[in-house]
């Protein structure tokens, strides 16, 4: 039970990264210089689920997460399951920007970065692409839109036994409060 609350937990706190990262794609290049990638970083992001997961049932769960610590763990644990070559992720002021090489389209491989947001609807996360460019031309939203549906529907289909309360983005790091759904 301890473990799948952890990963339950941990689901909640990247999937909104992950669906930006699979949604792909501002003029710039990139959001910023690269960040470091270790694996010191993507350790805390473990030992901070870890500890949230031991939270009392019934009381809110806040997990704080940062730049460098979302783009290692990405890049770490989880990049087989993304479409970018060394993603980087940065919280900015109400949004996240990931850029990096697009690598599951043939042989084009362009450098992408999208900015978005998230919202919260009735405990769930839903992911508001702001825009995105393929090495700086921007994508057109006909384009983006239908990612952005088969995201969200991922999002929404997952059945996860929390509602997440806030996610508040600031530079430098995301944080979310979850709460368990009542059994």
């Amino acid at each position: 039970m301890y473990r799948k609350r952890q990963l339950l937990l941990f689901s909640v706190l990247v999937i909104g990264l992950l669906a930006l990262s699979a949604c792909q794609g501002s003029g710039a290049q990139s959001c910023g210089p690269d960040l470091p990638i270790s694996e010191t970083a993507a350790r805390r992001i473990e030992q901070k689920v870890v500890q949230a997961a031991q939270t009392s049932p019934g009381s809110p769960i806040r997990v704080t997460v940062t730049d460098e610590e979302a783009t290692s763990y990405i890049n770490l644990r989880m990049n087989s399951q993304t479409a970018i070559e060394r993603p980087q992720v940065r919280f900015e002021q109400g949004q996240v920007c990931v850029s990096g090489k697009l690598t599951r389209f043939g042989s084009i491989q362009p450098m992408v970065v999208a900015r978005g947001n998230v919202t919260i609807n009735d405990g769930q996360v839903t992911v508001n692409l702001t825009n995105a460019t393929a090495n700086g031309i921007p994508v057109p939203s006909q384009f983006i839109a239908p990612l952005v549906q088969i995201a969200n529907d991922y999002l929404h289909n997952q059945n996860l036994p929390v509602n997440v309360q806030t996610v508040d983005i600031v530079p430098g790091q995301a944080t979310v409060m979850v709460a368990l759904k009542p059994q």
